[in-house]
């Protein structure tokens, strides 16, 4: 039994860290990832209610990668929208 179906029944639980990166043959898609991330959440782990987001740019020092929210407009809708849903607020 893993610990989402152990204690994803009993209280909630957050992510500590998790990132996307824009991808340059598929624009939106970092967008896209936010609002799917959202949208699984809520569906499949319902329990789940923070998601600590890595929002730091590691390229200047290791060559990759640009984790930053605002990349794009797309990224920082899609970010929004999650972030903006009923289901991640702590207060209710």
């Amino acid at each position: 039994m893993t610990a989402h179906h152990y204690l994803g029944r009993r209280k909630p639980y957050m992510v500590g860290e998790t990132g996307t990166v824009e991808d340059t043959n598929r624009p939106g898609r970092k967008g896209r990832w936010f609002r799917n991330a959202r949208d699984k959440i809520k569906a499949r782990f319902p329990h789940l209610h923070a998601l600590v987001y890595l929002d730091y740019d590691t390229s200047p020092n290791e060559g990759c990668c640009n984790w930053r929210l605002n990349t794009s407009q797309s990224s920082l809708r899609g970010f929004r929208a999650l972030a903006r849903d009923r289901h991640f607020w702590t207060r209710r």
